[in-house]
């Protein structure tokens, strides 16, 4: 799992966070952001899950 901002970090400039998960079997996951242990979901966007070829 990696977790990195979309631009360059620059102070009191909004920036995108992005998690990318790899390394598990099954596509049923269950992924959430936090905030001082309080779930984020206000201005989120999901992907779909994309098998690697092997």
């Amino acid at each position: 799992t990696s977790i990195y901002p979309k631009d360059d970090v620059e102070l009191g400039v909004q920036n995108t966070l992005i998690c990318h998960v790899t390394g598990f079997y099954s596509p049923s996951l269950s992924i959430s952001w936090t905030k001082n242990n309080v779930n984020v979901t206000e201005g989120m966007s999901l992907s779909q899950y994309r098998p690697r070829a092997e």
